[in-house]
């Protein structure tokens, strides 16, 4: 049954389902719970809307979860003081949670993401299995400026960004070119990968984006607002979009493909070291 979507009755059913389907350990239900509150308090009981809101606005799990992290970045930005920074990350990923457990019951996809009902190590093995990079000689010519967007084109950059560095993701602001960075929907980024996949098949012109079918622009690194990374062919990967969502929201499998990032292209993103995720051996790439 769907739970009336008012915030106290929905809050106690998610913390029933987490704790029923092994979703989040006894302490951690209490945590969540906690977090989620203190959220409704201070944002003065418009969670639920936001929710609601986010549920209205989306035609798949990707855009969801966007809306739904943009919801709460603008409130902190908007409120500064009313969610003490040293908790914003653990009250936001509850958040998402939270919202995700709601969306769930409009969404099919959306109930794996939140329930984990695909353990990480199976869903790391099907993106695996499945996912597309651009190999390491494609990320080389983008580096050197012989293959690109025009805003690349003989220019190079160290990031392989596929139009040097000018473009970011801001759906809100999509199709604006704000300080000479325009604002895209991941256009951009969707069309660098498939562009940079086809040189590495060495197919020629004669090849059309629209071969690739059903699959999703992923990135690696979650910085879509960084224009450093927002392109860059060595942090993003063409994946099924039946798992893209999952493979977005899973920690696991998001550091499984920086490992992989940093075996093929020796990326590591807006990090300095890179870890190799437990069982990382035991997984077969395509």
């Amino acid at each position: 049954m769907i739970p009336e979507l008012t915030f106290s009755k929905t809050l106690n059913e998610f913390c029933n389902q987490a704790s029923l389907q092994n979703y989040l350990t006894k302490g951690s239900v209490s945590s969540y719970k906690s977090y989620i509150t203190s959220l409704d308090r201070a944002n003065n009981n418009q969670t639920i809307d936001w929710i609601k809101e986010a549920i209205s606005q989306s035609p798949d799990i990707q855009t969801f979860l966007n809306l739904i992290k943009h919801s709460f970045d603008s409130f902190c930005a908007k409120s500064p003081t009313a969610i003490p920074v040293q908790n914003r990350n653990k009250i936001k990923s509850a958040f998402v949670s939270f919202a995700t457990f709601i969306y769930g019951y409009f969404n099919a996809e959306a109930t794996f993401v939140w329930g984990g009902i695909i353990n990480e190590m199976q869903l790391a093995q099907l993106v695996a299995q499945t996912a597309i990079f651009a190999t390491p000689d494609t990320v080389q010519k983008v580096k050197n400026g012989k293959l690109g967007r025009k805003e690349n084109k003989g220019k190079g950059n160290p990031f392989a960004s596929w139009d040097c560095m000018t473009s970011i993701r801001d759906i809100n602001n999509r199709g604006k070119t704000i300080n000479n960075i325009y604002h895209d929907d991941n256009t951009r980024a969707n069309q660098a990968i498939k562009y940079a996949i086809r040189d590495g098949l060495k197919w020629g012109k004669n090849f059309k984006l629209s071969y690739f079918k059903d699959f999703e622009a992923c990135h690696i690194y979650d910085d879509v607002k960084n224009p450093k990374f927002y392109t860059s062919i060595m942090n993003i990967v063409l994946v099924p979009r039946a798992l893209a969502a999952l493979t977005d929201h899973n920690e696991y499998v998001k550091n499984v493909l920086k490992y992989r990032a940093w075996e093929l292209f020796g990326f590591t993103g807006n990090q300095s070291v890179v870890q190799m995720p437990k069982n990382y051996s035991n997984i077969k790439w395509r």
